[in-house]
């Protein structure tokens, strides 16, 4: 196990680079779980906005129910009214056809007379419960339609509430999944940074390497990205790779680049004026 003393030894500044690796991590972990409770609170106010509307759709059903119930008493009140109109038609007949017999019959004509008036009297009180029937039922089918009324206003209240609620539910999902997309994006970058750091480690670079350009590729991370792209160049570099070429033999200045037209798969770097050292990359 390496101790700060060996260490130091060989770099001093080896101890302020692991304080400021601690102090990014828990800077990290303390975003991540800003991020996570935030999320959170967000899920429990679309379930509380979800039971809100789902109680106005079942008051709105009692309404439109209630309203349903009103509209057939209504309906049966004019039936009966109708009814009552129709006997009380029947009676006044009945009487007149008696006012008729009593003018054939002068004794028979008091009788009749009585009854006539009896039966007139009926009538009258027929025609009279027959005209407030009328009324009530009247009365109550405008009720009714006021009701109806009250209850498709709240039904469409409630449809409209529902779909403002779907809608924020879609809008919290597609967030949560951007978030989690740029997270995912931004542990890549990270590990292509600790790939960078890991020098020593060859296996473990290249998987790190590696595993960032993944995750970078797999979650709709910049195509360029200059972090993934250093962890990769990297590790080509460090260990080797097919795409990467190294010429020896030049140690001046670089002063120029020459895109050459005969292979135009490479690209050569460090052509100097004493000649510098000469890297060939493909592409």
């Amino acid at each position: 196990m390496p101790t700060l003393t060996w260490a130091e030894r060989f770099n001093p500044a080896l101890e302020r680079a692991m304080v400021y690796l601690r102090t990014s991590e828990k800077e990290f972990l303390a975003e991540e779980e800003n991020k996570i409770r935030a999320q959170k609170r967000q899920l429990r106010r679309s379930r509380i906005t979800a039971i809100i509307l789902g109680t106005a759709a079942i008051i709105s059903m009692f309404f439109m129910l209630f309203a349903f119930v009103k509209q057939v008493e209504a309906e049966k009140n004019r039936q009966e009214a109708e009814q009552q109109r129709e006997r009380a038609t029947t009676e006044q007949q009945r009487a007149e056809k008696m006012a008729e017999e009593a003018r054939l019959s002068a004794e028979e004509a008091k009788i009749q007379e009585e009854r006539a008036l009896a039966n007139a009297d009926s009538a009258r009180i027929s025609a009279l419960e027959a005209m407030r029937q009328k009324e009530y039922a009247d009365r109550t089918a405008r009720e009714a339609n006021v009701q109806r009324s009250k209850a498709e206003m709240n039904a469409e209240l409630a449809e409209e509430q529902r779909f403002m609620a779907l809608a924020q539910a879609d809008t919290a999902r597609m967030n949560a999944e951007e978030s989690q997309r740029l997270r995912m994006v931004s542990v890549g970058k990270t590990m292509a940074v600790k790939s960078i750091q890991l020098s020593g480690e060859g296996q473990l670079q290249t998987l790190l390497a590696y595993q960032a350009y993944l995750f970078n590729k797999r979650n709709g991370g910049s195509a360029n990205d200059a972090d993934i792209y250093m962890g990769l160049y990297n590790v080509a570099k460090t260990h080797g790779a097919l795409n990467y070429k190294t010429f020896d033999g030049h140690s001046g200045m670089v002063n120029s680049i020459v895109f050459p037209t005969r292979y135009p798969g490479l690209l050569y770097l460090g052509i100097g004026r004493e000649g510098a050292q000469v890297e060939c990359r493909e592409f």
